[in-house]
C-alpha cells in the first residue's frame, strides 16, 4: 500500500504539471490562469503535503499522531480521491461549452502608463480609507474590501511599470505602492493577502511582458520583483504565531524573524493532507456526514452569527474539539479539500465539487481572455491568494473572500473611470480565434484591433 500511495501521488503531480505546461505551450490555457493557480494550491496542500506522511510518519505536522492508518489503507484511498478529483476537474474545465465574444476595449487612453499610475495612487488612498473605516465598523468586511482595492492598485502600478521598465521613478512608485498595500495584511491572518500581492505582480508581468514568450523568462522577472514579498511572507509566517494585533507590532517582530524557520513553516503545507486523512477515518463514523456544508456555507457565510446563533461552524474549528484536543483555544486547522468532501458525503461530494470548481474557473478564465484591458484583467485577479488557499480547507470562506475582494476592486475602478474619462472611445471588436481559449497572436492581428502588445 505504501508504494501504491506513493505512485498515485507522483502520478497526480507529474500528469498535472505536464498538462499545465502543454496547455501553455500550445496556447490553450495561459500559464497564469485561474485554473493553474488553483491547481498549484491543490498540489501544494493535498499532494506535496502527503510526502511528509509517506517518508516520515510524524513529519512536521503534529496532527500525524492522530492517524491510525498503520497499513496505509487510508493513504491509498486518499491518493485515489486525489486523482479522481483531478480527472473530473480537468475534464469539466476542458469540455464545458462556454462561448464568449471578444469585448471591445473601452477607454484605451487610460492604458497609458502615467494614467494607470495615477489610478493606482488614487486607489491606494481609497484602500487606506476603507481599511481605517474598518476600525469603527464592519472590520472583517472592510479588510477584505481594502485588500481587493489595494491589490488592484498594485496590479495597475505593475502594468504601468512594465511600459516604462527602464525608468527608475516608475519602479520607485511601484515599490511605495506595494509597501503601503502590504501593511494592512501584517496581522494575525494576513498571509493570503501577501500571497495575493505576489501573485498579482507575477500575473501582470506574465500578461504584459511575456504573454507569448518562454515561461522561463516570466519566472526570472517574476522572481526578481516578487522575491521581496516572498521574504516578507516567510518572516511573517514565523512571527504570526505571536498573533500581532497591529501592523506596527508585526513589523517589529519581522525585523528579527528567523527567515530559515519561516521558510520551513511554509514547507510544512499546514498538515492539510494528514488532516484530510483523519477526516476520512472519522466520517461517517463516528461523527457522521455534514452533507454539502461547504456549498451551503458559500451562501450563509455572509449572515452574521449575531442574527443566526445556530449557524453551522466551519470544519476547521470543529476538528480540534472532535479530536479531543485540550487547551487549543480557537485553533482553526485546514482540513483540505479532500477532507471537507470526506466529512460532507464522501466521494460523490468530491465529484460534485470538482465539477463546480472546474465550471467556475473556466468561466473566470474566459472572462480574462476576452478582456485584454488592464482595467478588467487586473481586478479579476486581485485575490489569487484566496484561490490558492481553497485546497487548504474552508472552501466557502476563501471563495467568498475572493468574490468580495475582486468585486470591490472592480467596482472601485469602474467608479474612478467616470472621473478619469471624459468620453467613451469606441473600438472595433476583435473576433475570437477558432478555439475559444486559444490566445490571440498580436503579430498577426489586424492593425485596427487593440492587442495585448499595444497595451
Amino acid at each position: 500500500m505504501w508504494y501504491l500511495a506513493l505512485a498515485l501521488n507522483l502520478l497526480a503531480i507529474v500528469v498535472t504539471v505536464h498538462i499545465v505546461l502543454r496547455d501553455n505551450r500550445t496556447k490553450i490555457v495561459p500559464l497564469f490562469s485561474f485554473r493553474n493557480i488553483f491547481l498549484a494550491g491543490y498540489l501544494y496542500f493535498q499532494a506535496f503535503g502527503l510526502f511528509l506522511w509517506l517518508f516520515n510518519r510524524r513529519g512536521h505536522s503534529w496532527w500525524s499522531y492522530l492517524i491510525v492508518d498503520n497499513n496505509f489503507t487510508t493513504t491509498a484511498n486518499y491518493t485515489l480521491l486525489l486523482n479522481l478529483f483531478l480527472v473530473i476537474f480537468l475534464l469539466t474545465y476542458r469540455l464545458l461549452p462556454l462561448k464568449f465574444r471578444q469585448v471591445p476595449l473601452r477607454h484605451p487612453s487610460l492604458a497609458y502608463p502615467h494614467r494607470l499610475m495615477r489610478l493606482s495612487v488614487v486607489m491606494t488612498f481609497i484602500a487606506i480609507l476603507v481599511y481605517i473605516a474598518g476600525f469603527f465598523a464592519l472590520n472583517a468586511l472592510c479588510g477584505l474590501m481594502a485588500a481587493g482595492i489595494g491589490s488592484t492598485a498594485v496590479g495597475l502600478a505593475t502594468w504601468a511599470w512594465t511600459r516604462r521598465i527602464n525608468q527608475p521613478n516608475y519602479l520607485f512608485l511601484l515599490g511605495i505602492i506595494v509597501l503601503i498595500n502590504l501593511t494592512p495584511h501584517l496581522t494575525s491572518f494576513g498571509r493570503r493577502g501577501i500571497v495575493s500581492l505576489a501573485f498579482m505582480i507575477a500575473w501582470v508581468i506574465y500578461y504584459r511582458v511575456s504573454f507569448r514568450f518562454n515561461p522561463v523568462k516570466v519566472a526570472v522577472i517574476s522572481v526578481f520583483v516578487g522575491s521581496p514579498i516572498l521574504i516578507a511572507l516567510a518572516a511573517f509566517s514565523e512571527v504570526r504565531v505571536h498573533r500581532p494585533e497591529t501592523p506596527y507590532e508585526a513589523v517589529q517582530l519581522m525585523v528579527n524573524a528567523d527567515l530559515r524557520s519561516g521558510f520551513e513553516r511554509l514547507a510544512t503545507f499546514q498538515g492539510s493532507a494528514v488532516i484530510s486523512m483523519w477526516c476520512m477515518e472519522k466520517h461517517p463514523e463516528p461523527h457522521g456526514y455534514r452533507w454539502f456544508h461547504s456549498l451551503r456555507a458559500t451562501f450563509h457565510h455572509f449572515i452574521p452569527r449575531a442574527y443566526w446563533p445556530e449557524k453551522p461552524t466551519g470544519l476547521g474549528i470543529m476538528i480540534p474539539k472532535l479530536a479531543g484536543l485540550k487547551r487549543v483555544g480557537g485553533l482553526n486547522v485546514g482540513a483540505g479539500l479532500i477532507g471537507h468532501a470526506a466529512a460532507e458525503g464522501g466521494w460523490p461530494v468530491l465529484i460534485a465539487y470538482a465539477f463546480i470548481l472546474g465550471a467556475v474557473l473556466r468561466l473566470l478564465d474566459h472572462l480574462v481572455l476576452t478582456h485584454s484591458s488592464p482595467l478588467y484583467r487586473v481586478p479579476f485577479a486581485c485575490a489569487l491568494g484566496e484561490l490558492f488557499a481553497v485546497s487548504r480547507g474552508e472552501v466557502a470562506f476563501f471563495l467568498d473572500n475572493m468574490f468580495i475582494a475582486s468585486f470591490s476592486g472592480f467596482m472601485c475602478l469602474q467608479v474612478l473611470l467616470i472621473f478619469f474619462t471624459s468620453k467613451k472611445v469606441p473600438e472595433s471588436p476583435r473576433p475570437l480565434p477558432p478555439k475559444s481559449y486559444r490566445m490571440p497572436d498580436a503579430e498577426q492581428s489586424p492593425s485596427r484591433y487593440i492587442t495585448v502588445r499595444d497595451l
